[in-house]
């Protein structure tokens, strides 16, 4: 995986979160708090956020794709998309504000917050890392 590779195939919340979910950082399946019937992940809007919705037309309960995941709180303000693109900017020593202000939308990494995260770490290590630390609950 390299900047070419995130460029064609992380276009949108969407990708991102099929990405993730790939990689064991988003939940692969759910059931509804209230029904518990299964959930299906989507968002309502073009490139919107990520939701789960039940399946089970009498309750259409929503929640949040990032619920119960690292991505919960507060790097809720930060796209999935541009979080993938910074861990991969990282991995690859291309963090310079430059570089993320041009390339991603966003502004310097160090202005981001992510825990622990460094130069030294590779793309699928760091994923690896967040998904068997922070395991969706």
């Amino acid at each position: 995986m390299n900047s070419e590779w995130y460029f064609l195939n992380i276009r949108d919340e969407e990708s991102a979160a099929a990405f993730l979910r790939e990689k064991g950082v988003f939940h692969r399946e759910r059931s509804c708090l209230s029904c518990r019937q299964q959930m299906q992940l989507g968002s309502r809007r073009l490139n919107g956020s990520p939701q789960w919705r039940c399946t089970n037309k009498a309750c259409r309960a929503r929640i949040s794709g990032r619920t119960g995941t690292w991505f919960e709180g507060s790097r809720n303000r930060l796209s999935l998309r541009k979080a993938i693109g910074l861990i991969l900017s990282w991995s690859d020593k291309m963090s310079s504000m430059r570089f993320c202000e041009e390339h991603l939308g966003t502004p310097s990494p160090t202005a981001v917050e992510f825990p622990y995260i460094t130069a030294s770490f590779k793309h699928d290590k760091i994923l690896q890392d967040i998904a068997s630390l922070y395991p969706p609950v």
